[in-house]
């Protein structure tokens, strides 16, 4: 490197057993370094190598270390940012339709920790309860809980709450007072291979101790968060081995290793591709008359359902004319404006700006997020911001806390 910053073109040399000489062979000798008679030989060429040869070799590298460097610094601009909590809540406050879109597991389960119960793994935070009771009342707002979790979780936490659950990664939705519907499992999926992997997991589950494994209708998942990792995670590349090797190996499966967890599900079903759908479902069942201006996603999901926060993006308004602008090219007929305005009401689900979108994955450094939230107590403690968000009451430490408590009396 100190060859190629150097002010005056410079020859260097580089192992060909090196991994950089894919990148930087062009510009450099490749030599054996083991190789007496091939070292020389390139010393003796670079000794007497022309001049233009050595700056057009010299400028080659260097553009490639460039590269390098921009890339590095794109990749530093694209870890995310610490959750704005005071902008989510103002933008929230001003906002007329909004929608909350939230993971389950590690988003609102009660705090967890090695000593608690296999049984009590998948349990709403307590503290969430007269919270969620109040979101879930608000006209103007609208909570999707969209999670890997059957149906069955589901409805054990959320059955009293007027709430959009989505369980299998959006396999299956139940609307807030409805039963559950399918959404997208095609009449031709073969899930024969059910069986056959579900004894592999049995057999992991048996020989890794505080490990447990899940029985969906079109998925399974090993969880070994609660075992020892080291043990886990070699329990886990054998159980990959055993799948890929026999249960699945022809089978229309994605099989996905998380930080914790091996799953085994129908190809393609992510939580981006879900959203769509449910937007769908949304508009039929609330038959909303304004459209959803307001959008805060978060949880704790995997890279391949992290579509979930991209998908937004693409849904974004683009920045509106001044209203100078827009009276002028406007028609002066104020019942054809009105009756344009219902027509685009009518068919958009989305009007949202991009000050008006948060996307937060918790706790993870790399993320498609835009930005980041430590943990799910800092998920529940702005869940009880947004709760009371529209109340009169002034925002000072003494009223947030009766506030709360206030809140967390309703069941």
């Amino acid at each position: 490197m100190n060859l190629l910053l150097a002010k005056r073109p410079k020859e260097g040399f580089l192992s060909s057993f090196a991994g950089a000489g894919q990148s930087l062979g062009a510009g450099a000798l490749l030599v054996n370094p083991w190789d007496v008679t091939q070292v020389s030989s390139a010393i003796k060429e670079a000794l007497n190598m022309p001049a233009e040869e050595r700056e057009e070799r010299h400028r080659v590298n260097f553009d490639e270390l460039n590269d390098a460097f921009d890339e590095s610094e794109k990749q530093i601009r694209k870890i995310p940012h610490e959750l704005p909590q005071q902008d989510v809540i103002q933008r929230y406050s001003q906002s007329n339709s909004r929608l909350i879109i939230l993971g389950f597991c590690g988003t609102l389960t009660e705090p967890l920790n090695k000593e608690t119960k296999e049984t009590d793994l998948k349990l709403l935070n307590p503290e969430l309860k007269g919270t969620l009771k109040a979101l879930c009342n608000d006209p103007k707002t609208t909570v999707v809980v969209l999670s890997t979790s059957g149906k069955n979780i589901l409805d054990k936490n959320f059955g009293d709450y007027k709430i959009w659950l989505a369980a299998e990664t959006g396999m299956f939705l139940r609307h807030t007072t409805g039963e559950w519907n399918v959404t997208n499992i095609p009449e031709n999926m073969n899930l024969d291979w059910i069986d056959a992997a579900k004894n592999v997991f049995k057999y992991f589950t048996d020989r890794t101790p505080r490990s447990f494994f899940e029985t969906r209708e079109t998925w399974l998942v090993w969880n070994y968060e609660y075992a020892d990792a080291e043990f886990g995670r070699a329990q886990a590349r054998d159980m990959l081995q055993h799948l890929c090797a026999g249960p699945v190996s022809n089978a229309s499966v994605d099989v996905v290793r998380g930080d914790h967890s091996v799953e085994v599900h129908a190809m393609g079903e992510t939580k981006g591709a879900a959203i769509g759908r449910i937007l769908g479902e949304l508009v039929h069942r609330k038959s909303m008359i304004t459209p959803i201006d307001f959008v805060f996603c978060s949880g704790y999901f995997l890279e391949k359902d992290e579509d979930i926060y991209t998908f937004f993006e693409s849904k974004i308004s683009p920045s509106r004319l001044s209203h100078g602008t827009r009276s002028r090219s406007c028609s002066s007929n104020h019942s054809l404006k009105k009756k344009k305005k219902k027509k685009k009401v009518s068919q958009n689900v989305l009007d949202l700006k991009k000050e008006n979108y948060f996307s937060a994955a918790i706790g993870q450094a790399r993320t498609k997020a835009r930005y980041v939230i430590d943990s799910s107590h800092h998920v529940v403690d702005l869940l009880h911001m947004l709760a009371v968000a529209d109340t009169k009451t002034t925002t000072t430490a003494g009223s947030f806390s009766q506030r709360k408590r206030k809140l967390e009396t309703l069941q």
